[in-house]
C-alpha cells in the first residue's frame, strides 16, 4: 500500500476548499504582518523627522548657525516626503482590511471544522460549493475594500 493519496482523495471538494482557505490564511497573515511593520515604520519616520525639525530650529534660535537652519529644512523636507508616503502608501488601512479577512477565515475554517463533527452535517458538492462561495465572497470583500482604499488616496 502507498502512502500517497488517492485521486479518490485529491478529487474531494471539500479539501479543496480547505486547502484553498489554509492557503489564504497563510497569505493574508504574512500581508497583514508586513503591512503592521510598514505602518509602525511610517509613523516612527515620520513622528520622528517632525521631532528632529523642531528640536533643529530651537537649537538654531540658540547657536545661530546656518548650517543648524538648513539641516533643520532638510528635515522638514524628509518630514513632507515621508507624510506623502504614508498617505500614499496606506499600510494601516491594508493591515486593518488583511486583520478582517483573517478574522472571517478562521470563522469560517472553524465553522467547516465544528460542522464536520456534527452527525447531521451536510456532504458532497454542495456543502463544499458552499464554502467556496462564503470564502470567494471574503476575497471579493477583501479586494474591494483594497479598490477603496486606493480609490481615496490623494
Amino acid at each position: 500500500m502507498s502512502d500517497e493519496p488517492s485521486s479518490e482523495e485529491d478529487a474531494d471538494p471539500l479539501r479543496l476548499v480547505q486547502d484553498q482557505i489554509a492557503q489564504h490564511i497563510k497569505a493574508f497573515s504574512s500581508a497583514k504582518r508586513f503591512f503592521r511593520r510598514m505602518s509602525l515604520l511610517q509613523t516612527v519616520s515620520t513622528a520622528t523627522l517632525g521631532a528632529a525639525t523642531t528640536f533643529l530650529i530651537g537649537l538654531n534660535q540658540i547657536y545661530k548657525h546656518g548650517w543648524l537652519s538648513s539641516l533643520s529644512l532638510g528635515f522638514a523636507a524628509l518630514a513632507t516626503v515621508s507624510a506623502a508616503w504614508t498617505g500614499w502608501y496606506g499600510a494601516r488601512e491594508s493591515w486593518v482590511t488583511y486583520q478582517g479577512a483573517l478574522n472571517r477565515l478562521y470563522a469560517l475554517r472553524s465553522r467547516i471544522a465544528l460542522e464536520s463533527t456534527l452527525p447531521d452535517a451536510p456532504t458532497g458538492a454542495k456543502r463544499a460549493t458552499d464554502y467556496h462561495t462564503q470564502c470567494q465572497t471574503i476575497l471579493d470583500d477583501v479586494n474591494g475594500q483594497w479598490q477603496q482604499n486606493r480609490m481615496s488616496q490623494p
